[in-house]
């Protein structure tokens, strides 16, 4: 199943994906939304791995829009390795994603997939240190 752009009238800008023409996006797809830093405030100096950030509000209302259309949205963060490189412990990823669960359903109000993992069906991936690449030829798409 597809959900149709509308046509352009000046500018227009992909909610899903930002590109400028209009398309249809798989909503059999999901969209990866990194936590830290895209989807709460990262704490900087964390001791504590489980120490979550507070939301930043216009992701979680993109969040919640892509849900409302039937967008599945998954979390796609690194807290869900065993190994927190910012506090320098291990830390547990089963307990990790329960807090995740609990903040999603706090501020978006339901609980999300969250993942450290992408696959072929990952739609489109929004992250506060990826840099995009026209596929098949390595050129940044700036």
């Amino acid at each position: 199943m597809t959900e149709s752009m509308p046509s352009p009238i000046g500018t227009f800008r992909c909610p899903i994906c930002q590109k400028d023409s209009p398309h249809p996006h798989n909503l059999n797809k999901w969209i990866g939304v990194d936590f830290d830093g895209t989807l709460a405030h990262d704490t900087v100096n964390r001791k504590d791995p489980y120490e979550l950030g507070e939301p930043i509000i216009q992701m979680v209302n993109r969040v919640k829009d892509w849900i409302a259309k039937g967008f599945e949205v998954r979390i796609f963060t690194a807290r869900m390795h065993p190994y927190s490189y910012t506090a320098g412990i291990e830390r547990d990823p089963k307990k990790m994603e329960a807090a995740l669960k609990s903040w999603c359903k706090k501020h978006i109000g339901v609980e999300l997939v969250c993942t450290n993992a992408k696959d072929g069906m990952m739609e489109v991936l929004w992250d506060d240190r990826t840099v995009r690449v026209i596929a098949g030829t390595g050129t940044p798409d700036l």
